[in-house]
């Protein structure tokens, strides 16, 4: 089954085609995915919404986690992005909810808008040292976060980075920084 749609966030239009994987229709009774080693791209919507997830092993030489791939695993707490990542896209974390740890592969670049929206049990993340620009609403509604380590190589940080995140309490802004977008710490 495949679908187009657009979706809107932030006021940015994206045209979103996807289908759906063979296994979705499973997406309610698998609580552990091992994903072959030598898997470099995890595509869009590959595991959307599968709310019984409660482990993934991700590959060593994973690449790239597509837009919304793991959004809505409600049940997962833990993830360990492996050392060759380097893209996080567009809700690739929405709404997992149980998620309460992170860990960042130090050779991340890039993370999406929204990657972690919604993840309202989520209470500390390190950033990785090359990450230059935090995205809109990366981490809006991650209400539990109390301590966020922001690199100096960080120059922007979008509108809405770290909104709605009321239990953060302990941050430095980067010495770089050169732009801080609306409500990017309104709570």
């Amino acid at each position: 089954m495949i679908f187009l749609f657009n979706i809107f966030i932030n006021c940015y239009t994206y045209p979103i085609i996807f289908s759906l994987a063979p296994w979705d229709s499973q997406k309610e009774t698998i609580t552990e995915i091992n994903i072959s080693e030598e898997t470099v791209s995890i595509g869009s919507y590959a595991f959307y919404y599968f709310t019984s997830l409660t482990e993934i092993k991700l590959p060593s030489k994973l690449i790239t986690i597509g837009e919304y791939a793991f959004s809505g695993c409600s049940q997962l707490t833990h993830i360990n992005i492996p050392s060759e990542v380097t893209t996080i896209k567009i809700s690739a974390f929405s709404y997992c909810t149980n998620l309460n740890s992170i860990e960042l592969s130090s050779k991340t670049t890039e993370i999406g808008i929204n990657a972690f929206d919604h993840c309202i049990n989520l209470d500390k993340i390190e950033l990785p040292e090359n990450l230059t620009i935090i995205r809109a609403s990366t981490f809006s509604d991650c209400l539990n976060i109390k301590t966020i380590n922001l690199s100096d190589k960080i120059t922007v940080i979008q509108s809405k980075a770290f909104y709605n995140c009321y239990s953060l309490t302990n941050f430095t802004l980067p010495s770089n920084l050169l732009r801080i977008g609306s409500y990017s710490f309104y709570f």
